[in-house]
């Protein structure tokens, strides 16, 4: 007689039981988190994971007083704070499912506003129904907490610097969008804050405030282009005038900067084209008797280049000078002769799985050319971007001039500051070179737009070119220094080579010659760079000579003034005589904090130094509130609001207050070793040592070790707990020391390397008692599963889980990286490969890193990741070290999620897999009995029910409808 079996049921909750730390006994359903739990802190449980909530959409008002952000967890409904900075008072309202939703303060502070999101039943209703979502805007008066709420509305917006006004945008009625002739406008609610008062006005395609909010634009689109046009509303005096009016199609309204000049395109129907034909309208001189209107019409200009217009795909603007405006310029889309769009580039043209072909006599072909500048699969990607270019040109005004910017010759064209010259790039020697191995050249010019005369300026530039804030010159890097480039006289002159500091970045280990540190930015005067050697901010002027070190000790203490974080959002360059703050990290220690650069103080003052680290710093417009994040291993970022020395702060969230009814890592442990000697390098290194939670000293515990490059700066980072695959704070709070080592690479051996740093990473973890040697567990996604794939080839481990791993690096570097479409031999020789060359000329050292190679020598049980989907390492990795290690018998498990790609997407796909790596880990490090997909398998025809079980692990339960009691006797 058999033994008896359990039931797939009782499989899937004794699974459960097994991976969520007893939280239920098998055959029972998975517990209610808002049901009454036992008392203590506990293990943190999948559906525990979805409480944690996280922060987005934070802002604050000019005068610093309120602040306002949302708050929302991982599954469920969310709220809007908004908070006195002072703390004493707040406010919490419901704002439906999800993170988008704009979150904003009138310019007084006076009232909030923010978009409610459908509730989550009501929107995984309409997802299944495949029904638009409608969203409602709430209007909060913050003295009082009274609230105004206004449903449909897809956007709003306060009336900028002037604070009397909330407009709100509605969204169209559904029958609209089924009208054949369709139209763009929808009611727009002028809302009066003091009194409540609305105005209505409709068939409102776009709204645009000016700078000071005195003044609203206005684009009228309504039903048969019936008084369609541009209007302009005093909101002071409530007057309406009609800036331009015509039966046509208004579009892409932008004011100004400083919201004295207005533009807009005004498109119409033509004959002999599919697209509409476009002109631009501009007005100015508004404090004048009436605004002045500029407009250019293509059709009227001989000199327009011929079968082109003006593209709806690029906002036209005035130049700051006021002198001219800016537009795109395309070639529009001709009407064939049966009346149909001609044969162009479009979703019919993808090929194979594009679209299918209008024509069954058409062939569904794709041709590759080996003179492809770009493959044939990167135009696909980029076909949208292709479709919507346009070439930057101009219209000068008073000399009622077109003059084109950009051309085939040199396409991409970007103004520089002030609008005095710009900046083109010609790649056309560079693409395909570039495309093959990775090296990325253009051809730099400077344009004056004056008259649009172009001048070379740099050949086979690889690094950036940075125009200063008054328009005149550009910072560019070679091969270790730094020029400014005079774009008047066309002269460039070294800046860096008196200055006593190397601003190669020594710590890309790609292979690329000579990388630079990235310059911090350009002093507001344009007379002064401000540079990093990695660890320091130098001064140095625009002429060049030695330099000024701001940040003194840097290099010397081993701390790395990172950024400087920018509190004013208007600036237009960096003003040295104000202080300056920047974020600070200690390389060694890990520590992190924010200091202050001041005029005429030698060095900087440290205003937060801790084992902690500090997110951005918003500072109030017209106040001097700062506001930051502060987070450690165990303190989620939450908010806090300081004055301008950051000390005192007063915290204004607690995103996860149900964090306490959890165990977390009891404390972490940096750990130094180097890196083996073998590599021939001499590199220091470190690692994070997480411990579990309820650490005992002298203990040692089951660890599961995870890596991608350089990983130790995670040391004081919060991981907030989430279901896709691995989760350092959800394997210490079940038990489970996490090791975080850091790799450094040396080129031609970038498996080798990982071997070469983890294996004495982890000795030198287990000789700290913690990490227990015959149960490490490995855990890597996408490089960091390569690094995973090749690890088990050179050592043994309990088990590992190798997440989208590249396994044969000869096959990987001819493969395509069908996210973008282009080949990853330029990865390999550029980036993230790190070898030299093709594998032609170096093969020995590509199958000395090729995880396939030595499959032979596994003997860690392994589950590989790879979605069929993958479009960034190709799912065939995955097959060809499945099917090798299975041809050898080693123990080997594959999981493919349906038409995922790189990573997992669909919820239920993020949590069948976080539970099946939960329940792999726990039988090979701690003993757990295996459930019966691990240890047998699933057929194809058992499939479906198997996966239907197990989803009610995760599976909202559904609401059991109320009893309709029987109506009382009377």
């Amino acid at each position: 007689m058999k033994p008896q079996r359990l039931t797939r049921v009782s499989l899937v909750a004794a699974a459960w039981l097994l991976v969520f730390g007893g939280m239920f006994s098998a055959g029972q359903n998975p517990p209610d988190p808002s049901a009454a739990q036992p008392a203590g802190p506990r293990p943190i449980g999948l559906r525990d994971i979805f409480t944690w909530r996280s922060i987005s959409g934070q802002a604050v008002s000019d005068d610093g007083r309120w602040f306002a952000c949302r708050i929302v967890p991982q599954q469920g409904d969310g709220e809007v704070l908004f908070k006195r900075t002072d703390g004493s008072k707040e406010y919490a309202f419901p704002a439906g499912e999800g993170r988008m939703g704009t979150v904003a303060l009138s310019a007084d502070g006076t009232y909030g506003a923010f978009i409610v999101n459908p509730g989550s039943e009501e929107a995984r209703r309409l997802r299944r129904e495949r029904k638009p979502m409608t969203l409602k805007a709430v209007i909060v008066n913050l003295a009082s907490g009274e609230k105004v709420e206004y449903d449909k509305v897809r956007s709003f917006r306060f009336s900028e610097d002037n604070p009397a006004w909330i407009v709100l945008h509605k969204s169209a009625p559904e029958s609209q969008a089924r009208e054949k002739d369709k139209w763009a406008g929808s009611d727009l609610i002028l809302h009066e804050l003091a009194t409540g008062k609305d105005l209505v006005l409709g068939n409102v395609a776009e709204f645009a405030f000016d700078k000071k909010g005195s003044r609203l634009a206005l684009v009228i689109d309504a039903y048969g282009q019936s008084g369609n046009g541009i209007l302009l509303r005093d909101m002071a005096a409530g007057a309406i005038v009609t800036l331009d009016s015509d039966k046509a199609s208004y579009q892409r309204l932008a004011w100004n900067e400083a919201g004295t000049a207005l533009t807009c395109l005004k498109g119409k129907d033509d004959k002999d084209y599919e697209d509409k034909l476009y002109a631009v309208v501009g007005f100015s001189e508004f404090a004048q008797a009436g605004p002045k209107k500029t407009m250019y019409d293509p059709k009227d200009d001989k000199k327009f280049p011929e079968g082109m217009t003006i593209s709806p795909n690029r906002t036209p603007r005035w130049t700051e000078t006021g002198e001219a405006i800016l537009f795109g310029i395309h070639v529009p889309k001709k009407k064939s002769a049966e009346g149909r769009p001609a044969a162009g580039p479009g979703p019919e043209a993808a090929g194979p799985g594009g679209g299918a072909a209008a024509d069954e006599d058409m062939p569904d072909l794709v041709l590759w050319h080996g003179a492809d500048k770009r493959l044939q699969s990167e135009q696909q990607v980029q076909s949208g971007r292709d479709r919507n270019f346009s070439y930057l040109a101009e219209y000068r005004v008073k000399d009622k001039r077109f003059i084109r910017l950009a051309d085939d010759e040199v396409r991409d064209v970007v103004p520089a500051p002030k609008d005095l010259y710009a900046i083109g790039r010609d790649n056309r020697a560079y693409e395909l070179e570039g495309n093959l191995d990775g090296r990325d050249y253009t051809d730099v010019y400077v344009i004056n737009l004056a008259d649009g005369s172009r001048t070379p300026a740099l050949k086979k530039n690889r690094w950036l070119t940075l125009p200063s804030p008054d328009g005149t010159r550009f910072l560019h890097y070679d091969d270790g220094a730094y020029f400014v480039h005079d774009m008047a006289s066309g002269k460039s002159i070294s800046i860096t080579k008196d200055v006593p500091a190397d601003f190669v970045n020594e710590d890309d280990d790609h292979n690329v010659k000579n990388p630079p540190d990235y310059p911090v930015g350009w002093t507001v005067d344009g007379q002064t760079v401000l540079l990093s050697d990695g660890w320091d901010i130098w001064a140095v002027s625009a002429k060049g000579g030695p330099g000024v070190n701001l940040t003194v000790n840097g290099r010397k203490d081993g701390i790395r003034y990172q950024r400087r974080l920018q509190v004013d959002r208007e600036e237009k360059g960096i003003d040295l005589s104000k202080p300056m703050y920047v974020s600070t990290y200690g390389e060694w220690t890990k520590k992190a904090g924010i200091s202050l650069i001041e005029k005429g103080r030698p060095g900087p003052k440290v205003l937060l130094w801790e084992d902690a680290g500090f997110g951005a710093l918003l500072k109030a417009r017209k106040a001097e509130t700062y506001l930051y994040t502060r987070e450690t291993f165990r303190d989620y970022p939450d908010w806090r609001a300081a004055g301008p020395s950051l000390s005192g702060a007063v915290r204004l969230t607690v995103a996860n207050p149900q964090q306490k009814d959890f165990l977390w890592s009891s404390g972490q442990i940096l750990i130094d070793y180097k890196i083996d000697p073998a590599s021939g390098k001499t590199n220091r290194l470190q690692g994070a040592l997480f411990l579990p939670a309820g650490y005992e000293k002298g203990k040692a515990y089951p660890t599961i070790v995870y890596y991608y490059e350089k990983t130790s700066q995670s040391f004081n980072r919060y991981i907030a707990p989430s279901a896709n695959g691995f989760n350092k704070s959800v394997y210490t709070s079940n038990g489970y020391a996490v090791f975080y080592p850091d790799i450094a690479y040396k080129i031609n051996d970038p498996g080798m390397s990982a071997a070469w740093c983890v294996l004495p990473a982890l000795d030198a973890a287990a000789a700290t008692g913690v990490v227990d040697r015959s149960k490490v567990g490995l855990q890597g996604h996408s490089w960091g599963g390569y690094q995973t794939a090749f690890l088990v080839t050179q050592a043994d481990f309990a088990a590992a889980v190798a997440g989208a791993p590249l396994t044969n690096m000869i096959s990987m570097y001819s493969s395509i990286y069908f996210n973008t479409g282009g080949a990853n031999m330029a990865i390999f020789e550029s980036s993230q490969g790190r070898f030299l060359g093709g594998y032609w000329d170096n093969l020995e050292a590509y199958q000395r890193n090729s995880p396939v190679y030595h499959a032979a020598k596994v003997k860690t049980p392994l589950i590989i990741l790879h979605n069929d989907k993958d479009g960034a390492v190709d799912w065939n990795q995955g097959i060809e070290y499945y099917n090798t290690l299975r041809r050898m018998k080693k123990p080997v498990i594959m999981l493919q999620y349906v038409g995922e790609n790189h990573g997992l997407s669909k919820a239920a796909n993020q949590r069948d897999y976080t539970v099946r790596m939960k329940e792999w880990f726990d039988h090979w490090l701690k003993g757990a009995p295996a459930p019966a997909w691990m240890t047998e398998g699933v057929s194809h025809l058992d499939l479906k029910d198997h996966l239907k079980e197990r989803s009610k692990l995760w599976k909202p339960e559904e609401k059991k409808p109320e009893e309709k009691k029987p109506p009382e006797k009377k």
